[in-house]
């Protein structure tokens, strides 16, 4: 059972910050970096790799849902799906369990084409269409209001 760190967010933020400036020098590869100094969930196999997935795996597979979209703002999956620099690293990306460096190795050409006249793909496209106004519409609510 995972334990809630005090300022745990904060300090992992800290160190991300730390290991990306040790990459950017030169100290060690992003490779390294995910080797030996990577931390992971207990259900998180393969070291951080996630290898070749569908934007919705990806998304499954990070903890994100539309319900964490709204929370966080934006989603780290659809940003390194359609996003993030092949090749780059990317990040600190805040994500629902803590902070993540990541680096896109390369997109595959989607497996099928997109129709409307398929059910299943139209209903999809619905509910993705419905989410991102959603998000829209609260991005704008939120710029509106004031905290004092």
């Amino acid at each position: 059972m995972n334990k809630w760190l005090p300022h745990g967010f904060e300090t992992a933020k800290a160190r991300a910050d730390l290991v990306l400036t040790q990459i950017e020098k030169g100290e060690i590869t992003f490779e390294r970096a995910r080797e030996d100094l990577g931390t992971w969930p207990p259900e998180v196999k393969h070291g951080g790799i996630l290898g070749r997935k569908s934007r919705n795996e990806l998304r499954r597979d990070l903890g994100e849902s539309e319900y964490t979209d709204f929370i966080q703002g934006y989603s780290m999956g659809d940003f390194l799906f359609d996003e993030a620099p092949v090749g780059k690293i990317v990040g600190p990306l805040r994500s629902v369990d803590g902070w993540y460096l990541a680096k896109v190795v390369r997109r595959y050409p989607a497996t099928q084409a997109v129709t409307l006249k398929d059910p299943k793909m139209k209903e999809m496209i619905v509910q993705e269409y419905l989410v991102r106004k959603f998000m829209a519409w609260a991005d704008e609510v939120a710029a509106r209001i004031r905290l004092e």
